[in-house]
């Protein structure tokens, strides 16, 4: 838990406060409002400011891994024991879970292939994807290169056998589990929920999944959750995947996770895989940046006119040759952004840069030895999204040219983007600049359309659901009741 009373906005301005603090000519041109209202009323619009700026400075990585520790740092664990640190209850001896394993016949050869709007894309048509997903800005060029090259692969098959995964949150509406299955990987499944045993009937799984009989609560024994992983490994190095998520719980189960990563022996973390949002602050590639500046000049009479009256407002915040998108959606909360940003965002970048341990002034042990990936996934149309003006808003995205992804669409290929990254990682040469290096690390972005938007998310949200409930108005009478 955090301490008590402490909201994720309040979190959110003294992390930002802190960074003022410690770096202050990297923000010398940003500023806080003074009070905390009007911090509260603003944090959306601040933040990809904040990030513009951090992003800018020689000491981006310093600034991500300083305010990943104050968070960090923050959360304690409170039991009948007492209250200490989370760290601290990590470290205790814990007894694992007994697991129970099934292994999988099937042939552990995965033919890669996405269902997406109403079509297979099978083989060697994932190429086809690809092309389309780029044309459209969809997803950027590396998404489109790494779906090319398991195209490629796709003839003979794609195995994992001999590859260990430990998915935290296994359960999730995105999670990869039946595709690293169908490619024969072995798999730890940590989730409150047990794997539904139809779907491990299914012919074409391959490998092993090992489970906890009545499901683990990582926020009530993360000790033993860390226990249990470190028992599934075995010795061997595993892929740690960051999946867990719950509404109210977001930076909490973030964090924990990441500390569980922390807190085991280094050489049984091979990798961990971060899945990204696009709503949240990201930085914008130039292809998308391009097309964001066409729609604008294009723009409707109705839509410059919204921007003058102030509905729609910029849709990302330049950095000198970079931009950096103004996606960040209120409706979530600010504990759902300091996962996303603080817990997944800097917290990849800092483990990068400084390894796992995140020690200054060394050899940065996640640049060749521990693997570091952050992969985004679009807006798709899972349980997150169960309210009227999201639904709403589903409903009138396409006019914005924006994807709301079907969770079957948006869970394939972000599980097929991790597995290019274990069958052709993209890591760079420790001699590269660090702006090479963390722009490597965040290319793959499946964003939906998000980046290449010439106007803030938000206000597009409120557009679109106007729209929306245009054409579904029962969905206004259940957002009045």
């Amino acid at each position: 838990m955090l301490p008590l009373g402490t909201a994720g906005v309040d979190v959110l301005r003294a992390l930002m406060e802190r960074a003022i603090t410690e770096f202050p000519e990297s923000f010398a041109d940003f500023a806080l409002p003074p009070d905390a209202a009007g911090f509260k009323a603003r944090w959306g619009e601040l933040l990809p400011s904040f990030e513009a700026a951090r992003a800018r400075s020689e000491q981006r990585a310093e600034i991500a891994r300083t305010l990943y520790l104050a968070a960090a740092n923050e959360l304690r664990f409170v039991d009948a024991e007492g209250d200490r640190t989370l760290t601290g209850q990590l470290l205790e001896r814990h007894e694992p879970y007994p697991l129970l394993r099934v292994d999988l016949p099937g042939p552990g050869q995965l033919r890669p292939h996405v269902d997406y709007a109403g079509r297979v894309y099978a083989g060697d048509e994932l190429s086809t994807l690809a092309d389309e997903l780029e044309r459209t800005h969809m997803a950027t060029a590396a998404v489109a290169s790494a779906l090319q090259d398991l195209a490629k692969r796709a003839a003979k098959g794609v195995s994992l056998r001999g590859e260990r995964f430990v998915l935290f949150g296994a359960a999730a509406e995105l999670s990869p589990v039946y595709t690293l299955l169908e490619a024969g990987a072995d798999v730890l499944w940590l989730d409150r929920e047990r794997p539904p045993i139809d779907h491990l009937l299914e012919p074409q799984l391959s490998g092993s999944i090992s489970y906890v009989e009545d499901g683990v609560d990582l926020l009530r024994e993360p000790g033993r959750v860390r226990a249990t992983v470190e028992a599934f490994a075995d010795g061997a190095p595993v892929h740690l995947v960051m999946l867990a998520f719950a509404v109210g719980k977001s930076m909490k189960l973030a964090l924990a996770m990441n500390e569980i990563a922390r807190s085991l022996p280094g050489k049984l973390v091979k990798a961990l895989h971060f899945l990204l949002s696009p709503t949240s602050v990201s930085p914008i590639f130039a292809d998308d940046a391009l097309c964001a500046e066409d729609r604008q000049q294009g723009a409707s009479a109705v839509r410059r006119a919204l921007v003058r009256t102030g509905q729609l407002t910029p849709g990302s915040v330049e950095s000198g040759d970079d931009r950096f998108s103004c996606a960040v959606v209120m409706q979530q909360g600010a504990g759902y952004q300091l996962a996303e940003y603080v817990a997944k965002r800097l917290a990849a970048e800092a483990f990068q840069e400084f390894g796992l341990g995140l020690e200054a002034g060394k050899k940065p042990r996640g640049v060749g030895s521990v693997g570091v990936f952050a992969n985004m996934a679009p807006v798709a149309n899972t349980r997150s999204l169960a309210s009227p003006v999201l639904e709403a808003a589903l409903l009138g995205a396409p006019s914005f040219d924006m994807l709301i992804a079907q969770p079957s669409s948006a869970r394939r290929v972000a599980a097929l983007l991790l597995i290019s990254d274990v069958v052709a990682p993209r890591r760079t040469p420790p001699s590269s600049s660090r702006r090479a290096r963390l722009a490597a690390l965040f290319a793959r972005q499946f964003h939906g359309g998000v980046h290449a938007q010439p106007y803030a998310l938000d206000g597009i949200i409120r557009v679109a659901a106007l729209k929306g409930l245009a054409q579904r108005p029962k969905l206004a009478f259940e957002l009045l009741r």
